[in-house]
């Protein structure tokens, strides 16, 4: 009976100390900033504005797309349009879905595109005056972003904002790059 008592305690003790060092997702992710930035970014862009926005008209908020090539985005970019959509209606804002709809072109690999004839179709169909729109640029360490808020009816920039997000690991997941950490070299694995 001892023997097996010692043998329980022990296996106790071994759960409840590997079990204790299990490190929790939720820390991590509570303390990445990209959902912070990509906020704040919206909250500057709508200070940035001479007027207001329409509270009535919905603004269309279309994924970010690489700066080297406008017919292409990644999952960070879809990402940053989805936070910077949430900071918008968060804020009072109506925002238009494009994934629920079927006539504007929409590639899991490529994001939401709108052509010139699709905003002529978008801005009658639902009374859109503003898209939100934006760029990216992928450094050594960093991300840079480029933000604006344009008028359909003549493609003036109602505003624009320019902001920086570290290039982390999880960044570079979401834009497809290996995710080696810093200061390890490709190769040491």
């Amino acid at each position: 009976m001892t023997r097996t008592f010692k043998l329980l305690f022990l296996l106790s003790l071994t759960a409840l100390i590997f079990g204790c060092a299990h490190k929790s997702t939720y820390q991590p992710a509570r303390a990445n900033n990209l959902i912070q930035l990509n906020h704040r970014a919206a909250a500057s862009l709508l200070e940035l504005l001479q007027a207001p926005l329409s509270s009535h008209k919905p603004i269309l908020v279309t994924s970010l797309v690489n700066i080297d090539d406008l017919t292409s985005t990644t999952t960070w970019g879809r990402m940053t349009a989805e936070q910077l959509s949430s900071a918008l209606f968060a804020q009072g804002h109506p925002v238009l879905e494009l994934k629920l709809r079927n006539s504007v072109l929409i590639e899991s690999r490529k994001g939401e595109f709108i052509l010139s004839r699709e905003i002529q179709n978008l801005t009658t169909e639902h009374d859109i005056d503003v898209v939100l729109t934006g760029t990216y640029a992928v450094a050594a360490e960093m991300i840079y972003a480029t933000i604006r808020l344009i008028q359909t009816t003549d493609n003036r920039i109602l505003s624009s904002h320019d902001y920086a997000i570290p290039l982390g690991l999880n960044e570079k997941s979401l834009l497809g790059l290996p995710a080696v950490p810093y200061g390890i070299p490709s190769g040491s694995f």
